[in-house]
């Protein structure tokens, strides 16, 4: 064969094929499945509101929410990443800053947001930093930080409204009970 029967034979697979008939979706079945549409977290009211104030959780379970497109397959999405809010209650003080508070967020996930306060930096009780974890893999507990040559600092992280929670594996959605 040569290159030219190849892409007439290539043009011919197409998936546009005048033979099969194309079918119209009548305007009363598309107005009545968007609004159907319309009834669903994914599709109504101000998502970014929604997403941004979580987590969300139901009777201790948490409720993960993705945004989506009217045309997207529900199958398709992961469903796997949330944002906490993460405090760290012993950092040291030179961690205390809004770069340092970039800098230790980015090593937990994702981050998202630094609560600076109205003084722009993170001074106070501790250091309080939003971040996107996937929650399908264990949480970390602790950051390992050398803040000085040959010093090692262990920051703890506790994080705001965490659901249902395994203490044995890291992991979020079922109890340590559930091991017995």
């Amino acid at each position: 064969m040569d290159q030219e029967e190849i892409a007439r034979l290539c043009a011919s697979l197409s998936l546009k094929s005048k033979q099969e008939k194309l079918w119209s979706v009548r305007e009363t079945l598309k107005d009545s499945v968007g609004k159907k549409i319309d009834l669903c977290l994914v599709g109504k009211g101000d998502r970014f509101q929604v997403l941004s104030g979580g987590p969300w959780v139901f009777d201790n379970s948490l409720l993960v929410l993705e945004k989506s497109s009217g045309l997207g397959n529900v199958a398709s999405l992961a469903f796997n990443r949330v944002a906490f809010w993460i405090q760290i209650p012993n950092a040291p003080l030179m961690c205390m800053t809004k770069e340092m508070g970039e800098f230790i967020g980015q090593l937990i996930g994702d981050l998202k947001d630094i609560d600076v306060g109205s003084t722009w930096e993170c001074f106070g009780k501790y250091m309080r930093l939003r971040v996107e974890l996937d929650v399908s893999k264990p949480l970390k507990r602790f950051l390992r930080l050398e803040l000085e040559k040959g010093k090692e600092s262990i920051s703890l992280l506790r994080y705001e409204k965490l659901p249902e929670y395994c203490y044995h594996c890291a992991i979020v959605g079922h109890s340590y009970q559930e091991y017995g």
